[in-house]
């Protein structure tokens, strides 16, 4: 990735002209994971602007959503090396047991 590479992402991207976060998030996930959602029924889960010494500054929503009956979901760009589907609890395991010091000898 030009921005960030190495780090775990979510689908997302830029609001089209006339378009609110709920339809973004929506059309961006089709666009990237090929699963169609329906725009109201996204969960609203938080809210995120990026720190003013960040290089590149995000306002960025975060929705939730079930994977509807019949869908799959798989990388469909280029803007991701990998995916996976991952329990949040599993998610935050990793990142907690990759941030503790490596002991020495």
């Amino acid at each position: 990735m030009m921005f960030q590479g190495g780090f775990n992402a979510f689908p997302g991207g830029q609001l089209d002209p006339n378009e609110d976060a709920r339809v973004c998030a929506a059309r961006e996930v089709e666009e990237e994971v090929g699963v169609k959602l329906d725009p109201a029924k996204l969960t609203e889960a938080g809210r995120w602007v990026t720190p003013a010494f960040a290089p590149r500054r995000f306002d960025t929503h975060f929705f939730l959503a079930r994977l509807p009956e019949g869908e799959t979901a798989s990388i469909k760009t280029t803007e991701h090396d990998r995916g996976e589907w991952i329990r949040p609890a599993d998610a935050l395991e990793r990142w907690v047991t990759s941030q503790k010091p490596v002991a020495s000898d």
